[in-house]
């Protein structure tokens, strides 16, 4: 892993706006048969507002005033080199790049944030750089990208000159978050969970949920593939990795399935070789293990890469094998548990819980699918004197799982000890986090709470 430089960048808090708005937001919840659906919870997410359908479907949220989004966050990304100062406004959380880089292109300073917060971040180039007189400087906020050459003048002025590498498309991703105000989260039992963006605070809803396949297509299927290296193509790149099929393995029953990705410079071998993590023998032949093997030996995800062949695994097993849909888990140290960070991001309403051990969300964070983003549990560790992967990287990537959970605080200590989990997390969506005394490593502790924790599911 490449070691982050400190950047000098400010965080600048915003406050909530004196403005209000008006609540009245209602509509009838159905199936996909056009049936009512009653009992089913009908959250706005933003504000924090609840209501509860009855058998007739119907659900009403109405509040006389409310507070709005801060003022102070951009509508826009904004990338900006006023004199010396580069300002950066993301108007909700994104990945932040910048680098520099003197006039024969070699670097000579980079940042990277996969989530920043939505905000405004500044950057003095003249105390934060080399005094050379010609930079580089390129700066992005996801795909909106700018390039600014910064001349250092002898009288201890500069010039500046902009070229716009790659800006969003207009009326793609930015303007879509301009007009949705907030989003409609519904949840009941037997019924995937959806989330619906919402442009207005007074409109009418109607929601459609679609009902709950809980084992995959392949149950019950006589042909089934057999434990051993597999290679298909994902994209015209072959990609490998190894199932473990249970000895016992009875296709009419419903398996977990455990995803283990490997470290850097590791592969698929190495997994196998300490059984899945020692979760194999944990098993006790109740689950199908999957080790993958990784590009260059790694998880970079470049352009979602390591996602898609994610997702092509998961179709195949879904058609070939008897899996249980609602106890799919993943986990992995170092690289391993960045790419678990990343199926989070992109994958939450797929998996049930991810165990990153020492990681960061440094393989990408992809949340364009808005309406299958939600909560995901997840166990997680990390070293408190980890020279590789830093502690604040791990707190940064724990954090983002913990607002997306809607946890507090406080926590409550949990064994095995260092561990505690964060309270008020939501039902079913339990974070355990481990910080222990030690640098960039596996905790003794780690195998068997991991497979206590994914087993409570």
């Amino acid at each position: 892993m490449h070691r982050r430089m400190a950047f000098c960048f400010i965080m600048l808090l915003l406050g909530l706006a004196a403005d209000a708005q008006t609540v009245n937001l209602q509509g009838k919840v159905t199936n996909q048969a056009g049936k009512p659906i009653s009992k089913a919870v009908v959250a706005l997410i933003r504000q924090g507002l609840f209501d509860t359908t009855g058998d007739d479907g119907m659900y009403s949220i109405m509040k006389d005033v409310v507070a709005t989004l801060p003022p102070l966050v951009p509508h826009t990304d904004r990338i900006s080199l006023t004199r010396s100062i580069l300002e950066l406004g993301l108007p909700e959380p994104s990945s932040v790049k910048v680098e520099v880089f003197d006039i024969q292109g070699h670097l000579l300073k980079k940042d990277a944030m996969p989530i920043a917060r939505a905000g405004v971040y500044r950057l003095n180039i003249a105390e934060c750089s080399p005094a050379v007189n010609l930079l580089v400087i390129k700066a992005s906020i996801g795909r909106h990208a700018m390039t600014f050459r910064y001349f250092r003048l002898q009288n201890g002025n500069f010039m500046v000159n902009r070229s716009v590498e790659q800006d969003a498309p207009s009326g793609g991703r930015l303007a879509k978050i301009a007009a949705d105000v907030d989003s409609l989260k519904v949840t009941v039992d037997g019924y995937t969970t959806k989330v619906v963006p919402v442009s207005s605070y007074e409109a009418t809803v109607n929601i459609t949920l679609d009902t709950v396949k809980t084992t995959s297509d392949g149950c019950g299927r006589a042909n089934h593939p057999s434990s051993g290296k597999t290679t298909i193509k994902v994209d015209g790149t072959s990609r490998q990795y190894m199932l473990k099929i249970p000895a016992n393995y009875d296709a009419k029953k419903p398996y977990k399935l455990v995803f283990c990705w490997h470290w850097l410079n590791g592969s698929y071998d190495d997994v196998i070789n300490n059984g899945y993590y020692g979760l194999e023998k944990l098993s006790n032949g109740t689950a199908i293990f999957v080790a993958p093997n990784g590009i260059s030996n790694g998880w970079a995800n470049t352009n979602g890469r390591d996602i898609n062949f994610l997702k092509a695994m998961l179709a195949y097993f879904d058609s070939t094998l008897c899996i249980d849909k609602e106890r799919i888990f993943s986990l992995g140290w170092s690289y391993g548990g960045m790419m678990s960070f990343a199926i989070a991001c992109a994958q939450s309403h797929v998996f049930r819980a991810i165990a990153p051990m020492s990681g960061a969300i440094w393989s990408g964070c992809d949340e364009s699918d808005k309406a299958n983003i939600g909560p995901i549990a997840m166990w997680q560790s990390h070293g408190n004197n980890d020279g590789t992967v830093s502690l604040s990287a791990g707190k940064q990537a724990r954090d983002f799982i913990l607002k997306r959970n809607g946890c507090g605080t406080q926590t409550k200590p949990v064994d095995p000890s260092p561990c505690v989990e964060y309270q008020g997390c939501e039902e079913g969506y339990p974070v355990i986090y481990c910080e222990f005394n030690g640098g960039h490593e596996q905790p003794n502790f780690a195998t068997n709470a991991i497979w206590k924790f994914f087993s409570q599911f």
